[in-house]
């Protein structure tokens, strides 16, 4: 969408969003959206992506300037424009950046990346958001919902959020405290299995690269179902509903649930996983590369209960201290033999 005298314009709607803006700007900002769709639609466009970017909590530091920083990237991604900086906007913008830019939340290590997309097919306004490897990620969603990404997991959301809907997609995994609406149930959904939920406090582990899908519940009441296919299970407090990719059966497990949120206490539990499986949850939380060159120590199992703290060269060490691997760090890289 080509938009003449963009800059001038991106400068009246920041300022109309943020509730700085003058009578008269108003005034002339009213009639450029009188004069076309197509401003029509790129208002509502950008108001989108201003209102996606409300993640707010009180008790975390805020950088003005990467703030701005970041919303503009998103601005610009979002209407598939290269970034041009010119000092007058940037220290305009800085200068009211604690009101122009909502609060961008950084927990644990955490860089929270927004990439905002237009869904031509769809008309729709998609905000994803993902914690990338060797962080977590906590924010608070627009209906009050507190969600917590795991390393190397993404959310993605529409914006009717929290208005019509509240859908999530996930990959990876996540912690929520849902904000209770029986009006609009909260509905999780993975590529393979939905959680439908009115208010409730529960956890999905969905990677990819896994074999299961785990939802584990600890307050509240959950269903699981695949793709409305057979009949919803219900699980109760306590209760871990684990959907298998392969058999495509759903069962309840009744002890899963007690390392579920082992992460967000900054724990690293396996009871005996694979060491192939172990080897992705530590590139996830360690941002590293491992190469396992011994096909028959892909499956053999380990246990063990680590605190974040330590390094993975600590955490290796203690798993190889019996003998039954060797390992070799390059960098950002780790050989096991």
């Amino acid at each position: 969408m080509q938009i003449r005298d963009k800059e001038y314009w991106d400068d009246l709607l920041i300022d109309c969003f943020s509730n700085d803006i003058t009578d008269d700007n108003r005034a002339v900002l009213n009639k450029w959206l009188d004069e076309s769709e197509k401003h029509r639609l790129y208002y509502e466009s950008m108001k989108d992506i201003w209102n996606a970017s409300s993640v707010a909590d009180d008790q975390f530091p805020f950088d003005y300037e990467k703030a701005f920083i970041l919303f503009e990237r998103r601005i610009h991604s979002a209407n598939g424009q290269k970034i041009k900086h010119s000092m007058p906007l940037w220290r305009k913008a800085v200068a009211v950046a604690a009101v122009l830019i909502p609060f961008i939340l950084l927990s644990y290590y955490t860089i929270l990346y927004f990439n905002i997309q237009s869904s031509r097919d769809e008309g729709l306004v998609l905000s994803e958001i993902t914690s990338p490897n060797g962080s977590k990620t906590k924010l608070k969603l627009a209906d009050g919902t507190v969600v917590w990404l795991n390393s190397g997991s993404t959310v993605r959301y529409n914006n009717g959020f929290g208005k019509d809907n509240r859908q999530l997609l996930l990959s990876g995994e996540a912690y929520l405290e849902v904000e209770r609406n029986e009006k609009l149930p909260f509905v999780v959904k993975t590529k393979e299995v939905d959680v439908v939920v009115l208010g409730t406090v529960f956890n999905v582990n969905a990677y990819p690269e896994n074999e299961d899908v785990k939802v584990s519940l600890l307050n509240g009441s959950v269903s699981l179902s695949k793709d409305g296919s057979v009949k919803p299970i219900i699980l109760k407090p306590m209760e871990t509903g684990v959907y298998n990719r392969v058999s495509g059966q759903i069962i309840i497990d009744h002890q899963m649930v007690a390392n579920a949120l082992s992460w967000i206490n900054g724990r690293l539990v396996f009871n005996g996983e694979t060491f192939e499986e172990i080897t992705k949850i530590l590139e996830r939380n360690f941002n590293v590369k491992i190469v396992i060159h011994d096909e028959n120590l892909k499956k053999k199992r380990f246990g063990g209960d680590f605190r974040n703290n330590k390094s993975i060269e600590e955490i290796l060490g203690i798993m190889s201290s019996s003998g039954k691997f060797k390992y070799k760090t390059t960098n950002d890289r780790i050989d096991i033999y």
